[in-house]
């Protein structure tokens, strides 16, 4: 009779247990006991000095997991879904492209081709625009130039119909009548990288070219006309001046000494500015 077990309790909630790190009730393991050297007998993981208690606790309190799923280093950023985001490993700030100067006036002042040299000829006539002048003269007319359509006449080189090109023009269309002029602007439209579906060379008078232009009702967004005074030059600027190939909504740019001013209507088109720089005017005309 004296074996028997103790009858089990009523209760159906769980007992006292506060924790194992303190001899209260609830203790399944009981105080420590001590030995004749003063230590106690309770193991490492359970001897109330602030370590954790036995069975599964969080990962990252265990020292030298080598388990790569809990120690991976710092998280990788997400976007909003959920997905991992690539992380750049250079640390390193890209290098920032040294700056072009322009020193020349054979030298394209602006655009995809600034920088680059072309060439010219000797003769006093095909003497290039400056380029300060052709960099506040594209300056003025950006908007009128990306993407349209310019047309150069009695072009030379090429200078201003190339520039137009790496400023964003669609297509320049080059008129010019000396054979020199032509093979010399085919060379500079190569070294370029131009391609023909962006560029389009006349070897003919730019007189009849014009007359056949406005006969076959085709336009341009720029022309572009140099003015001396010649006679030949007075009957290409009445030409253009009716605005039969300018497009509507687009501009004539006529460069003229500064010692012969033009009117400011000039037939179908209206002066709107002018500018003289470097021993030259340009007068920027609307189509009406």
């Amino acid at each position: 009779m004296d074996n028997r077990r103790p009858p089990k309790s009523n209760s159906s909630g769980p007992g006292k247990y506060y924790g194992r790190s303190r001899g209260e009730p609830g203790d399944r393991q009981g105080p420590p006991r001590r030995t004749e050297s003063g230590n106690t007998d309770r193991p490492a993981h359970g001897d109330g000095q602030g370590a954790p208690p036995r069975g599964r606790g969080p990962a990252t309190s265990r020292p030298g997991n080598r388990n790569p799923r809990f120690n991976s280093g710092p998280a990788s950023p997400r976007n909003r879904f959920g997905v991992k985001l690539p992380v750049s490993k250079s640390k390193v700030p890209p290098k920032a492209e040294p700056e072009i100067k322009i020193t020349s006036d054979l030298q394209i002042t602006d655009g995809k081709f600034k920088g680059k040299f072309f060439g010219t000829s000797a003769s006093p006539k095909s003497k290039p625009m400056p380029r300060g002048v052709r960099d506040s003269m594209f300056r003025i007319i950006a908007r009128r130039v990306r993407a349209g359509r310019f047309l150069d006449l009695c072009t030379g080189c090429g200078t201003v119909g190339i520039e137009a090109i790496s400023r964003g023009a669609m297509l320049s269309t080059f008129v010019e009548r000396s054979a020199r002029s032509v093979a010399l602007l085919r060379k500079n439209l190569a070294e370029m990288g131009i391609r023909d579906g962006h560029s389009e060379i006349i070897e003919m008078e730019a007189v009849p070219y014009v007359r056949r232009s406005a006969d076959r009702k085709r336009m341009w967004d720029v022309v572009f006309v140099s003015y001396t005074g010649e006679p030949s030059d007075a009957e290409l600027l009445e030409l253009v001046s009716r605005g039969q190939v300018i497009a509507p909504g687009g501009i004539a740019v006529i460069e003229h000494s500064p010692l012969t001013p033009l009117p400011e209507k000039l037939n179908a088109l209206t002066q709107w500015r002018t500018l003289t720089k470097d021993g030259v005017a340009l007068g920027f005309y609307n189509r009406k």
